[in-house]
């Protein structure tokens, strides 16, 4: 069994992993989101883009 305060330690530790993660996740649904934002406006450019050619 840890002592009080290594057993806080390492809860502390546990919490600071647990923010890291929530970051990186938070970052990556971010970015991914950003990719989505982009491709969807370059589609509608090339659709604008197309439909300016047949007129």
């Amino acid at each position: 069994m840890l002592s009080p305060n290594r057993a806080c330690l390492a809860q502390a530790r546990l919490v600071k992993t647990g923010q890291v993660h929530t970051r990186a996740l938070a970052n990556a649904e971010s970015s991914h989101l950003s990719e989505v934002e982009e491709y969807e406006n370059q589609s509608k450019v090339g659709v604008l883009s197309e439909a300016l050619r047949l007129n």
